[in-house]
């Protein structure tokens, strides 16, 4: 093998550089990794599976959770299947691995097929073979070793699903391997939420426009009032989760939401982005994007962006209210920059699942709600 500092960490600056991923770009970087794990580990299937979650009906006790293989996979079949059996059994290995937060790399004990296996041999962690549920055959290839990887969207999310890889060698560990491999199953869970946001907001469009053609012929009768608007700022980079929840929460209000990536796709200041601030009549700002190298020495988990740094700059200076916007910072970040340290600062309130620190929605949402009854004079 020549694994080393190359696809994985290409791919991983892919991650950082791209903010858009439509069904064409994702399609092309799928068969890059499906040509790569093959020539390198003989990986002949790959799957990207998801947590989702059945919502309870009224005739059953509590929601379900399931797994389910998303469009991210190549070389096998879809699948969607619970984590335990009704006597609280795992249902297959990504099962264990998702539901305890583990990294397997399964083989069978005698070196042989896994759908052959009566005994593994977990070599990671060194899990005991009793605890191991039995490989679920996903692909016609003669499968000889399994490796499951939990990942999260950031370092501070929690576990959204895990990527499955399957060799038809029998591998012993290897580290270089297995940083290589959760490099990449870390790149194509990020990719894939960009992927799903793509998709949602290109429905949200088309649905925006088949309602704007109803009014395309109605007439003005008299003088309409025209409604306030809020320029809305964040990082590329930021907390998707978060960003999601500010304009969830700005779409309940009588404000037209001016969001900064709708105007420039970059987050250059342009000109034509310059105007949207000075015209806007209120500003929010998310300041906060993760470090990108959390195994540094930094002590903070957050920093600024610097664009959006200016752009908050722009909202403060556009008159001598400095309260018409609102600064929201994570709490682990560096010290507040001076020429805004008077504005009353929104942090995100977090909280600790499964070893990570959150998002709390429902206070963050009463947080916000109650700085922009505020702000907006409601």
């Amino acid at each position: 093998m020549t694994l080393g500092n190359y696809f994985g960490d290409y791919l991983t600056q892919l991650v950082r550089a791209v903010d858009i991923v439509n069904n064409d770009i994702r399609e092309s970087i799928l068969i890059e990794i499906e040509e790569y794990l093959k020539s390198e580990l003989h990986v002949m299937f790959f799957t990207f599976l998801i947590k989702q979650v059945e919502r309870s009906s009224p005739d059953k006790a509590e929601d379900r959770t399931t797994l389910c293989t998303t469009d991210w996979y190549k070389g096998g079949t879809r699948t969607n299947s619970r984590l335990t059996n009704n006597q609280g059994e795992y249902i297959g290995q990504v099962s264990l691995a998702f539901a305890e937060d583990l990294s397997l790399w399964i083989v069978g004990k005698e070196s042989e097929q896994l759908r052959h296996a009566a005994t593994y041999l977990e070599l990671m962690n060194n899990i005991t073979s009793s605890r191991i549920p039995k490989y679920v055959s996903k692909t016609q290839h003669p499968i000889h070793t399994s490796i499951i990887i939990p990942v999260s969207l950031s370092e501070q999310s929690e576990t959204v699903g895990v990527v499955n890889f399957e060799s038809t060698i029998h591998m012993a560990f290897n580290q270089a391997a297995w940083e290589e491999l959760n490099k990449i199953a870390k790149s194509i869970a990020i990719l894939y939420d960009r992927n799903q946001t793509y998709s949602a907001l290109r429905e949200e469009t088309k649905r925006a426009t088949k309602v704007l053609s109803r009014y395309r012929n109605s007439k003005l009768i008299g003088v309409s009032s025209q409604r306030k608007s809020i320029f809305v700022a964040y990082s590329s980079r930021a907390d998707r989760n978060v960003v999601g929840n500010i304009i969830r929460i700005l779409n309940h209000y009588e404000v037209d939401v001016v969001l900064w990536s709708d105007i420039s796709e970059s987050g250059i200041i342009t000109q034509p982005l310059f105007r949207k601030i000075q015209d806007s009549d209120y500003g929010l700002c998310y300041l906060s994007e993760p470090v990108l190298n959390t195994n540094s020495d930094q002590r903070n988990h957050y920093i600024d962006n610097p664009n959006v740094l200016f752009e908050a700059g722009m909202l403060s200076g556009r008159s001598s209210n400095m309260e018409n916007w609102i600064p929201l910072r994570e709490k682990d970040s560096e010290k507040m920059p001076f020429d805004i340290s008077g504005v009353r600062t929104l942090f995100v309130d977090r909280r600790q699942h499964n070893g990570k620190n959150v998002l709390n929605e429902p206070a963050f949402e009463q947080q916000l709600k109650g700085r922009l009854d505020s702000l907006l004079g409601i």
